[in-house]
C-alpha cells in the first residue's frame, strides 16, 4: 500500500517533491490516519480536505518543509476509490505486520493472542489429564458452594413432603393409603439425595482445608481422600441423624405416653415431621455462602489475618448492614411458625383420628384431659 500511495503522490514542482521525499511525512500521516481511525470512512474533519466528487479522492495539505523565501504550496495526494474499503480500513492495510502499526491495535492484538494461547493451553492440559481440579482452590470452593445449595434444596423439599404426609394423616387419611405412600416415597428419594449431597459437601470441605493448609503452611498436598473421611467428623454424624430421619413408604407406627393422668398417642408421621423441621438450618448455609462470596480474596485475607471467615463473621456483617432489620424479622417470624407447629404437634393426640388402633384410646384419660 505504501508503494501505491507513493506512486499516487502528485506534486506541482520537482522542488516540492524533493522536500516531501526527505521524510515522507505526508505519506506517513495519511497511512496512520487510515490505520488508527475508527472503522468508519475518513471524515473531512480528520483530514485537511477531501474531494469526494471526483473519481479520485484528493487530499490537500500544506507542506511542512519548504525552502526559505518561497511561499508554501499545497501538496496533493490522490487516492483511488478502491484503495479505501467501505469500513474505513485500507485493503492493503499493513497494521497487522508493519512496524509503524497503531499502538492501540497492536496491544489489543497481543492481548487477544495471549488469551487464546492460555485457553488453548488449559484445554490441552484438560484433554491430556494434566490439569487436576482437585488441586485448584477456586474450583473446589465453587463446587463446594454448588453442592451446599443443591443439598439445602433437596433437604427442604423432603421436609415439605414430610409435612404433606403428616397433614394427610391428621385429616383422617389412612397412613398406608396410596396417596400417603406416594408422598412418603418422594420424601425418601429427596432425603437420600440430600444425604448424598451433604456427604459430597464434607468431602469437598476436607479437600479445601487441605489445599488451604498446603498454601499457608506448606504441608504436602494429598489430593486422594478416603471415602470414609466424612465419618470421622462428629458434625457429619449429627447431620446424618437429622437428615436421615423419615418414614419410608408402607411404614407407620404409634407411640403412646402418659402425661400425669392423661394418655397421649403420637403418630410416626408426626414425630418424623417434627424432626424434619430441623432441616431449616440448611438455609443458613446458602445465605452464608452468598454473603462470603462477595468478599474479594477472602481466602488470602483469612490466611494473613488468621481469622476464620464463617458463620460468626457472616452474622456480624448482616447485623451491621442495611438488611439487619429484615433479617431479624425473618428469623423471628420463621421461628414463631416452627415453634407453633411443634406446639400443635405436641398437644394433638392421635386418639382423635379415625385411623387410631391403640387399645388405650378407648380410655377416658385418652379422650378427655382434665
Amino acid at each position: 500500500w505504501e508503494e501505491e500511495a507513493g506512486r499516487a503522490l502528485v506534486f506541482d514542482s520537482p522542488r516540492d517533491a524533493g522536500a516531501a521525499s526527505d521524510s515522507g511525512m505526508l505519506r506517513d500521516e495519511a497511512r496512520k490516519a487510515l490505520e488508527c481511525s475508527p472503522r468508519t470512512a475518513p471524515s473531512p474533519n480528520s483530514l485537511p480536505s477531501v474531494n469526494l466528487e471526483s473519481p479520485r479522492r484528493t487530499l490537500q495539505e500544506s507542506p511542512r518543509r519548504t525552502q526559505q523565501g518561497s511561499p508554501p504550496r499545497p501538496k496533493t495526494v490522490s487516492i483511488a476509490p478502491n484503495e479505501v474499503s467501505s469500513d474505513g480500513d485500507s485493503p492493503h492495510d499493513s497494521s497487522n505486520h508493519g512496524p509503524e502499526a497503531c499502538p492501540v491495535k497492536r496491544e489489543r492484538r497481543k492481548s487477544q493472542e495471549r488469551v487464546r494461547i492460555r485457553a488453548a493451553a488449559v484445554l490441552s492440559r484438560q484433554r491430556d489429564g494434566l490439569l487436576d481440579w482437585r488441586k485448584s482452590r477456586d474450583y473446589v470452593d465453587q463446587r463446594l458452594t454448588t453442592f451446599r445449595l443443591l443439598g439445602a434444596t433437596a433437604g427442604l423439599i423432603a421436609t415439605g413432603f414430610s409435612v404433606a404426609a403428616n397433614e394427610y394423616v391428621v385429616q383422617g387419611t389412612d397412613p398406608l393409603s396410596t396417596e400417603v405412600n406416594f408422598i412418603k416415597g418422594c420424601c425418601s428419594i429427596t432425603s437420600v439425595i440430600c444425604l448424598m449431597l451433604i456427604y459430597r459437601t464434607y468431602l469437598l470441605q476436607e479437600r479445601l482445608e487441605r489445599i488451604i493448609r498446603h498454601i499457608s503452611q506448606l504441608t504436602p498436598l494429598d489430593p486422594d481422600i478416603s471415602i470414609f473421611e466424612p465419618f470421622r467428623s462428629r458434625a457429619f454424624l449429627i447431620e446424618l441423624a437429622i437428615l436421615g430421619v423419615h418414614l419410608p413408604p408402607g411404614v407407620t407406627f404409634e407411640l403412646g405416653v402418659w402425661n400425669w393422668n392423661n394418655f397421649i398417642l403420637y403418630r410416626g408421621e408426626t414425630l418424623c415431621t417434627v424432626v424434619a423441621t430441623f432441616r431449616v438450618y440448611l438455609v443458613w448455609r446458602i445465605l452464608r455462602d452468598q454473603i462470603l462470596l462477595r468478599l474479594p480474596k477472602r481466602h488470602t485475607v483469612s490466611a494473613y489475618t488468621r481469622i476464620s471467615f464463617g458463620s460468626a463473621l457472616t452474622f456480624k456483617m448482616i447485623l451491621n448492614s442495611r438488611g439487619a432489620m429484615p433479617f431479624i424479622a425473618a428469623i423471628w417470624y420463621g421461628m414463631l411458625f416452627i415453634f407453633s407447629y411443634w406446639y400443635r404437634s405436641a398437644e394433638m393426640t392421635a386418639c382423635q383420628f379415625n385411623t387410631a388402633h391403640h387399645e388405650k384410646c378407648g380410655l377416658e384419660e385418652a379422650r378427655y384431659w382434665p
